[in-house]
């Protein structure tokens, strides 16, 4: 009897919201793996854009091995168009002493996931692109800088997938960015 080998499933999560200009970004650069590297076809790699928070990140995230989150963040006196990859160490911690519905943050809802017995992402990365102090105003076109920013973050998780399910490396070799 032969032995089945397990596909890991990575979920590649973009939240934002795409009529307040740059808190979008993240459906720009999930659109732009779709348009540039048909990622969505990719076995064990699901791509998706969501609204949400809190947790509504418990039922997105559950039964995936990995997360990848693609998101936009602001710190003051940033510079728009400034992208980082956080690992999940970097995150800050989980807060189970004090849990409310909205502001339940990513690590909070993976730990709170976990202690129900669900199967949480064991490895996760963030991909944020910082919006500037003008990135939350209404709009559904990015801002130049942030706009700019958008092959650089879908780089980032292509690279980063390289990383994470290296026995798919054959199918990520097509996936760079192309100007």
């Amino acid at each position: 009897m032969g032995r089945t080998v397990r596909q890991e499933k990575t979920l590649v999560l973009g939240l934002g919201n795409p009529i307040i200009r740059d808190d979008g970004v993240a459906f720009h650069v999930l659109s732009r793996l779709r348009e540039g590297w048909a990622l969505q076809d990719r076995e064990g790699i699901t791509l998706r854009e969501r609204c949400i928070g809190g947790l509504d990140l418990l039922f997105e995230t559950e039964g995936f091995d990995t997360l990848l989150l693609v998101d936009a963040y602001h710190v003051r006196g940033g510079e728009p168009g400034t992208v980082r990859v956080l690992e999940s160490t970097q995150m800050g911690p989980a807060k189970l002493d004090w849990v409310q519905d909205h502001w339940l943050n990513l690590p909070t809802a993976l730990e709170f996931g976990r202690r129900l017995g669900w199967k949480m992402p064991t490895t996760v990365h963030a991909i944020v692109v910082d919006i500037g102090d003008d990135g939350l105003v209404f709009g559904e076109e990015l801002s130049p800088a942030v706009a700019s920013a958008v092959p650089e973050a879908a780089q980032a998780v292509v690279d980063l997938l390289a990383e994470i399910q290296p026995t798919s490396q054959h199918h990520l070799e097509s996936l760079e960015v192309t100007e």
